[in-house]
């Protein structure tokens, strides 16, 4: 319904998926049809860009000034960030880990309870992280914007990772794996260097 963009998908059956978008856009689908659920303090000023699940009434929405709304199988409600930065993604591990990042380097780890920043030695990067992965909880990865930034975290904390073997004046926009050795980030303006890349 309406004439909204529409900027991530979640499914968890081919009868269970949710839709996300402009103008808080929530929409979910049966099977049969997309309808609109019921919001707890619902808010229009604000742009939704991704969506991940860990269970049909386990689903995180992430966007603009820090908004993170969750799904607990009844309806959609506000989950304090603690950051009015934009979170472009989300994705975790299992119902108390679950990560969202965003602008201006914005790492945030939800332990069941509550978000809080993620954070390094000194300032890991100023990069808007575009996307985020990972095979475990001591294994996330994220993703972002020139100048170029993969960050990984262990469990306790964030690194930026050495790119000597990545030839891009670009950005990256999106992560995802197999395991903890096999994993892929895509961008734009890019190129391997000879050899390949990793």
């Amino acid at each position: 319904p309406g004439s909204y963009a529409v900027y991530g998908v979640y499914a968890s059956s081919l009868t269970d998926a949710w839709a996300i978008g402009d103008l808080g856009l929530l929409l979910r689908y049966d099977g049969q049809a997309w309808t609109a659920p019921a919001i707890s303090a619902p808010n229009t000023n604000y742009t939704l860009f991704n969506v991940w699940g860990n269970a049909p009434d386990d689903v995180w929405a992430v966007g603009s000034s820090g908004n993170i709304r969750h799904f607990d199988g009844q309806t959609w409600s506000a989950s304090p960030s603690g950051t009015t930065n934009a979170l472009y993604n989300v994705w975790g591990a299992n119902p108390s880990s679950v990560y969202a990042v965003g602008s201006l380097g914005t790492f945030l780890r939800y332990n069941g309870n509550a978000w809080s920043a993620v954070t390094g030695s000194g300032t890991v990067t100023n990069s808007d992280l575009r996307s985020v992965w990972g095979s475990s909880d001591t294994s996330v990865w994220a993703v972002g914007a020139f100048p170029t930034a993969i960050v990984s975290y262990n469990g306790t904390s964030l690194t930026l990772n050495g790119q000597s073997n990545v030839v891009t004046t670009g950005a990256h926009y999106g992560i995802h794996g197999v395991n903890a050795s096999n994993i892929m980030a895509v961008g734009n303006v890019g190129q391997c260097p000879s050899g390949g890349m990793t």
